[in-house]
């Protein structure tokens, strides 16, 4: 029994040994450690090139004084802003740092380490994961040109309302205006209602098209030829549009313009404006013939007109259709679009009223006729890229 005895003796007093000499020292019960979870930083989703400036405490839990040094080895990406070297953390305090995380030629999904030197015996060494989720190149462009999805779409009413066709359009309508008599009050209806028309038509046109569009939206084999095919389409009108650029500010020649609204077409509608606008005998129209012969008037120009400006209509609506951000406020954008549509045509009516000719129309028209192409080139290629890397 006294064996026994002796072994059971030796054994706790080893056990005891063991557990003191395990055990931390008073006043180092938690020693050094961070605010943040399992010694993780997660940046969540960033664009590639973007700097962020982030932040975490160090926090000192002994009751003893230690030093800490931030350093990042092995990446030029981390830039220590505070602390600067060695410093003090009193005991039961805490160091904030921050630092700078430039994501510049990372990408995709990365992991970087911090580390912390303590002069703290149970945690010399603290190691920080820094990770992110880095879009690349071709992805960030796509973000910043969705951060941009309003001044596309609301870019690309404008573009289309001082396209040519349409400024044709409105000049020759204030031109007949002024030529067969109308008093100013009659052309404030006329005009006003022409225009008015205008948007009602384009906003249907367009309202019917994206239902059309999205519909269809359910054969996604068929959608994503359709996104091709517009895409296409788009990169060919601008590259048209980009010859137009170069005869045009070669020649100053208008007959040479390949996109311009066709003879046949430009002769209909000067007549069917004729027609609906001509006095009988000299006389007034009533004012409610007045009214329906220029709702009816601009009902049939518009959907005249569409052949042209239409080419940058159906690109914008393919585009809203495909950002699924944009679906929800698709119709805020087409109402959009078209008041922008109308904005160019809404100033020619105005200047035209209080006197301006339809000749310094035209002379305003070639001079910047040039620089509308190149925008409308350069919204056409930019509407036709989007079409095709924008993921849906």
């Amino acid at each position: 029994m006294k064996k026994v005895y002796s072994l059971s003796s030796l054994f706790f007093v080893l056990s005891s040994l063991f557990f003191v000499l395990c055990s931390p020292l008073p006043g180092y019960a938690a020693g050094i450690a961070t605010d943040l979870e399992n010694n993780v930083l997660d940046l969540g989703r960033v664009n590639e090139g973007k700097v962020l400036t982030q932040s975490f405490f160090v926090i000192n839990n002994s009751a003893l004084p230690v030093k800490i040094n931030v350093q990042a080895l092995g990446c030029s990406c981390f830039e220590i802003i505070s602390p600067k070297g060695r410093v003090e953390v009193a005991a039961g305090d805490k160091q904030e740092v921050i630092f700078n995380f430039n994501t510049t030629g990372l990408d995709s999904k990365i992991s970087k380490p911090l580390y912390i030197y303590t002069t703290d015996s149970l945690s010399p060494v603290i190691k920080i994961e820094v990770s992110a989720d880095v879009a690349g190149k071709k992805e960030k462009f796509v973000s910043r040109f969705l951060n941009f999805s309003s001044l596309a779409v609301l870019g690309a009413g404008l573009v289309d309302g001082i396209n040519p066709c349409a400024f044709t359009v409105m000049v020759f309508f204030i031109s007949f205006l002024s030529f067969a008599g109308y008093s100013k009050k009659d052309m404030l209806i006329v005009g006003g209602l022409f225009i008015l028309t205008l948007y009602i038509t384009y906003l249907l046109i367009g309202a019917g098209l994206f239902k059309t569009l999205r519909s269809l939206e359910i054969f996604t084999y068929f959608s994503r030829i359709f996104y091709r095919l517009i895409s296409g389409f788009a990169f060919v009108i601008g590259l048209f549009n980009l010859y137009d650029f170069w005869v045009y500010r070669k020649t100053k020649n208008l007959d040479k313009i390949v996109l311009k609204l066709p003879a046949l077409i430009k002769r209909k509608i000067q007549g069917m404006i004729r027609e609906g606008m001509i006095k009988k005998e000299g006389k007034d129209k009533p004012l409610f013939a007045l009214i329906i012969a220029s709702i009816t008037c601009g009902f049939l120009v518009s959907i005249l007109e569409l052949l042209c400006t239409g080419q940058l209509y159906l690109p914008t609506i393919a585009y809203i259709l495909k950002v699924p951000d944009l679906k929800i406020k698709a119709v805020g954008y087409l109402l959009f679009y078209n008041l922008m549509f109308i904005v160019p045509l809404l100033a020619v009516f105005i200047l035209a009223f209080f006197g301006l000719t339809s000749s310094h129309f035209e002379k305003l028209t070639r001079k910047h006729l040039s620089a509308v192409k190149l925008v409308t080139a350069v919204l056409f290629f930019g509407l036709g890229l989007a079409l095709l890397i924008v993921k849906r």
